[in-house]
């Protein structure tokens, strides 16, 4: 993956520059709410009660528990300072943000693509909530290792033959970004596997093989196998078993009792991508304004995303397709910016 200069230097000067720029005042904030308990918690169990070792991986299995090991490094070197905490979100946020430009470079071979891709994800709501809430700095790291491994598994798919290394990179990289934030990444093996199937059958006209279908085992098996030793908790299946039949339990008395709203979270996320807004929705809002808002979200979404398909198949001779798809997205992220 050949970089121009020009590509160098936005890499290592201008998304840290720009991001420095946004993110500044965010460098005055203090530390506050769960960032204290996470901190209470580390002394407690590790410098207080001594049933944890900064030098076992047991102490880090846990949905949580990760976030001990940057922490701890931060508290030893710069105590409760505030700003250090902030920093260093801050570097894995532009660890993030260069993980989406390398992806999205992989992806479309084009230069202007991942320059709007990293320019949006810069300007973008996506992951304040993270660096307002410190501790929970692993998401971004989370991304960074993802986006990697997303790039050796599209470098495993496309080649005709099994290449062990890039497989190895893939299930080292993934199974990191699990363990990371473990409370965040659930959700990205079944993202690989719906990904990989949509490209299947929907993009890729030649008969898929059986290596094809087998290749979707591998993000659930890593993700099982985090979950066995105790990255999501109780270690064993039955933590993970029990987990399961009390989010099932809990969505049947939800509707029972006529709450139905979580149902609309989903979609809500997903418009939020693309339309974010600074409502606070929960269950004291009215029903109606909160699926009106998701609703809206989620199919304003879908509709760019319709415009540009219809875009890419029409003039593929043009190889406009993924450019064309961030070159819209980036135009609505400044009108959306613009209006909230």
């Amino acid at each position: 993956m050949k970089l121009s200069l020009k590509q160098l230097l936005w890499i290592v000067i201008g998304i840290p520059l720009v991001s420095y720029l946004l993110l500044k005042p965010t460098f005055n904030l203090s530390l506050f709410g769960d960032d204290w308990e996470q901190l209470y918690f580390m002394w407690l169990e590790f410098e207080s009660r001594h049933s944890f070792s900064w030098f076992d991986i047991k102490s880090y299995l846990g949905p949580y528990n990760f976030s001990y090991s940057y922490l701890g490094i931060i508290n030893n070197f710069f105590g409760l300072n505030s700003a250090a905490y902030f920093y260093a979100s801050f570097l894995f946020r532009v660890l993030s943000i260069i993980s989406v430009y390398f992806l999205v470079n992989f992806l479309t071979k084009e230069k202007l693509a991942p320059f709007l891709a990293s320019l949006i994800f810069i300007f973008s709501a996506a992951g304040l909530e993270t660096t307002n809430w410190v501790f929970n700095m692993n998401t971004y790291m989370a991304i960074f290792l993802f986006n990697l491994s997303v790039i050796f598994y599209l470098k495993f798919r496309l080649k005709p033959k099994i290449n062990l290394p890039d497989l190895a990179w893939f299930i080292l990289l993934f199974a990191a970004a699990l363990f990371v934030a473990s409370t965040r990444m659930h959700g990205a093996a079944p993202f690989i596997i719906l990904i990989d199937l949509i490209l299947i059958f929907l993009f890729e006209k030649n008969k898929p093989s059986l290596i094809s279908y087998s290749r979707l085992i591998i993000p659930p098996l890593v993700l099982l196998t985090l979950i066995y030793y105790g990255a999501f908790g109780h270690i064993g299946a039955g933590g993970f078993t029990d987990r399961l039949k009390l989010g099932m339990e809990t969505a049947l008395a939800l509707l029972s009792k006529g709450q139905y709203l979580f149902l609309f979270f989903l979609p809500g996320i997903i418009g939020h991508i693309s339309l974010p807004d600074s409502l606070t929705l929960n269950y004291k809002t009215s029903t109606y304004l909160i699926v009106a808002i998701f609703s809206l979200s989620a199919l304003l979404s879908l509709i760019i995303w319709f415009i540009v398909s219809i875009v890419k198949f029409e003039k593929a001779q043009k190889d406009l397709g993924l450019q064309s798809f961030f070159g819209v997205t980036f135009i609505w992220a400044i009108l959306v910016y613009i209006v909230s």
